[in-house]
């Protein structure tokens, strides 16, 4: 019978390679351990090693410039068919009429573009790449300038990087500046990753609508 972990004295180093070339003797009183050939590895032949997992840089500071003209064609372009798709994900409409209410929301919201009344948008950049989109309504209040945050977005390719933080603390920085009170913003049930992110960095939940599909 072998003995317990507990019993062993002289346990082997972890690195094989330090291994000593006879075991160590047993402890007083115990049997010595049976001995094995040494294991061997055989890889079948053309075997390469698989490459290592590409480095993923964590961003830790990002920079807000004002949308262009180019930009914006290019962000509404993509941006009604993303908030159609998260309406129809949320279960909140079909995906036709989610399509026609995200064409109608956006051609309200901004009917004049970049040039629209308490709205601005932003690129955020990385060094010198393009990675999101900020989109806020400045409103004034009685108690002061609030922002409602229609969208943040992180490119697809770059998510999960800390992208998403960095630009939230950039606007949150911008905005500070700006001598707004506070930050809103709405976010779909179902976008788990962005309500983690968001309660995270502080906010709060003001309402929630839910629904029961029969």
């Amino acid at each position: 019978m072998l003995p317990s972990p507990q019993a062993v004295r002289h346990p082997l180093p972890r690195d094989p390679r330090r291994w000593p070339a006879t075991p160590a003797p047993p402890p007083r009183g115990q049997a010595p351990l049976a001995r094995f050939p040494p294991l061997c590895v055989r890889r079948p032949p053309g075997y390469r090693s698989p490459p290592p997992r590409p480095y993923r840089a964590v961003v830790t500071t990002i920079r807000l410039e004002p949308m262009t003209e180019t930009q914006y064609a290019r962000y509404r372009e993509r941006a009604e068919v993303d908030y159609a798709d998260g309406i129809a994900a949320s279960g909140l409409l079909p995906p036709a009429e989610a399509r026609e209410k995200a064409r109608r929301d956006y051609a309200r919201l901004l009917p004049d573009g970049l040039r629209t009344e308490g709205h601005r948008l932003w690129t955020a950049y990385a060094g010198d790449h393009e990675v999101g989109v900020l989109w806020l309504h400045l409103e004034p209040r009685s108690d002061g300038l609030h922002a409602f945050g229609y969208d943040f977005e992180v490119r697809a390719d770059l998510r999960r990087r800390g992208h998403g933080r960095a630009m939230m603390r950039a606007a949150e920085q911008l905005c500070r500046e700006l001598g707004v009170v506070s930050i809103g913003l709405n976010v779909f049930g179902h976008n788990s990753g962005a309500r983690a992110l968001y309660e995270q960095m502080g906010y709060e939940v003001t309402s929630v609508q839910m629904v029961k599909r029969l």
